[in-house]
Parts: structure tokens; sequence; C-alpha cells
């Protein structure tokens, strides 16, 4: 499978998780949900569901405000707790700081918007 066009930022905040869905040209979706999830596996099955209609890997900052309740990526369903538990084969996640996220995405123009 070819990593794909599209890139996701999921945002979290204290009392909401924003993502935004973005092809290099336009957006394609934002969203914002109440957290916390009420399902482990709720954010990575939405976007394992954005991967497979784009038919590629989905790539994915996740980016935590500071006073946010944040227990990282395996708190997130998106890293295996276990080898017998892997990572989602459909999504490629990376934590990215907020400052590096500023400094390094944003000159890319890969996730653009207001902070």
């Amino acid at each position: 499978m070819n990593v794909g066009s599209w890139l996701v930022r999921v945002r979290l905040r204290p009392v909401r998780l924003e993502l935004a869905v973005t092809d290099l040209e336009r957006d394609l979706l934002r969203a914002s949900l109440p957290t916390p999830q009420l399902h482990p596996r709720a954010l990575v099955t939405v976007l394992e569901g954005l991967a497979l209609w784009q038919g590629a890997v989905l790539r994915t900052a996740v980016v935590a405000d500071e006073r946010a309740d944040w227990s990282g990526l395996f708190g997130l369903g998106l890293c295996g707790s276990t080898l017998e538990d892997p990572a989602s084969p459909l999504v490629d996640a990376h934590e990215v700081s907020p400052s590096r996220r500023r400094r390094r995405l944003g000159q890319q123009g890969l996730f653009g918007g207001g902070r």
C-alpha cells in the first residue's frame, strides 16, 4: 500500500479533539469532537475509514495542547499495546510538538490554520 496524498492533523484540546484532513490543495474535512472518546479504538477506526476511502495509508500528525489530558499515541489507540496488538497498518501516526508543528510543518503548507 502506498502512502497517499491526504494528511491529517489531530489536535487534542482539554475538552475536544480537532480533526483536519487536507490534500495539499484544500481542506477535505474538519471536525471538532468531544473528548474523551467512549471506545479505545474510536479515533483509529475513524482514521482507518479515511485511509480506506482514499485507498492508501493515512499520514497523521497528533498535536496535544499542553492543557489536554494526554496519554500519548497509545492512549488514543494509534499504537498497539503489544506485539500481538500492533498499530494499524492503515494509519501512519506521529506525535508532533505544538512548536515543531508551527515551525516545520507550517512552512511546508501541510497543516495551515489557527492555533
